[in-house]
């Protein structure tokens, strides 16, 4: 199976880690394979050089299936 990355973007408090989880939960729920990350795992785990920069949360924010 071809995989397949689902992002959500958009201004700070509107739903979109609680939506990515709902609908990564539903994905698995139905038979897919998901691996869900939250903005902040993907900083710590797969940017790293980003790390080191200041994160502006006034700018938008996002979540990452």
């Amino acid at each position: 199976m071809q995989a397949r990355l689902i992002m959500l973007k958009g201004v700070p408090f509107t739903g979109k880690s609680t939506t990515s989880e709902f609908v990564a939960q539903q994905l698995g729920l139905n038979g897919y394979q998901v691996r869900w990350l939250s903005e902040g795992m993907m900083l710590q785990g797969y940017f790293t050089h980003m790390r080191r920069r200041t994160w502006n949360r006034s700018a938008s924010s996002s979540s990452f299936i």
